[in-house]
């Protein structure tokens, strides 16, 4: 009898701790939008993305917030060392380009420009973008 309770406790316990840190879990590994170079067909594929959309946390962003976003950078089949640039499109409003910071692996990139050097990447590279 004494064997059965110390069972179902240690099951309730488990099942309890199993399902508070589950979600953490879940959240913490969730995949992260992901780019990724293939060097051969010289083309972009976006994994883990909506349309193309890199950034949906900023879409609501009101002066004062701030907002962090991670993006996975991954090149493969590249044969010599390639320059990859960001884009900022045309119809983003310049202005709030002032107030954001970009990092490539946690080294803060300076940016003025419409074209913005994430860095020089080779065979296999992989890197995080932080907005």
């Amino acid at each position: 009898m004494k064997k059965k309770l110390a069972l179902a406790i240690v099951l309730g316990i488990s099942i309890f701790l199993s399902i508070l840190y589950g979600t953490k879990l879940n959240q913490a590994y969730s995949p992260l939008p992901t780019v990724y170079y293939d060097g051969q067909k010289r083309a972009f594929t976006y994994l883990n993305v909506n349309h193309k959309d890199l950034l949906p946390s900023f879409k609501e962003i009101m002066p004062g917030d701030v907002k962090e976003q991670k993006i996975l950078l991954k090149f493969g089949k590249i044969k010599r060392k390639t320059k990859i640039f960001l884009n900022v499109n045309k119809d983003t409003n310049s202005d709030v380009l002032q107030y954001m910071k970009l990092y490539i692996d946690d080294k803060e990139i300076s940016f003025n420009d419409e074209y913005i050097l994430l860095g020089t990447f080779t065979k296999d590279a992989q890197s995080t973008l932080k907005v």
